[in-house]
């Protein structure tokens, strides 16, 4: 029992942090990524993710959370791949209905880090529709 109550307090945590941020419900992961520019496909900067809910949602640090630079509504036919991109070794595309977006983590397990998160956000949104 003591895992799981490790993963609760984790849970706890997240939605703390969640709370405190305005975010509904629990913030399954945060942190940092690379993200390429969605107009001109060239440059890439370093932004703040949060995953929470159903959004992938970025800004520009973690000190400043007031506005949001952007977000990705997680949909049920999300798809999650790896690509290949010259600079980036560590990247990944989260292709919802309505856009794309591709980033780059600093390491192969911050990147199946995330890439588990989101695919258990896009499973909980089925388990929630149904």
């Amino acid at each position: 029992g003591r895992e799981l109550k490790k993963m609760d307090e984790r849970l706890v945590e997240h939605e703390q942090i969640g709370s405190a941020l305005g975010f509904e419900g629990a913030v399954r992961k945060s942190g940092y990524l690379e993200k390429r520019a969605k107009k001109s496909g060239f440059n890439w900067k370093k932004r703040y993710f949060v995953l929470n809910g159903s959004s992938l949602t970025y800004y520009e640090s973690h000190k400043k959370m007031d506005e949001a630079k952007g977000a990705l509504l997680l949909t049920l036919d999300c798809v999650i791949r790896e690509v290949s991109e010259p600079r980036h070794a560590y990247c990944f595309e989260v292709a919802s209905g309505f856009e794309t977006l591709r980033v780059a983590a600093t390491s192969r397990e911050e990147a199946d880090a995330w890439k588990n998160a989101i695919s258990d956000a896009v499973a909980a949104l089925e388990s929630t529709m149904q």
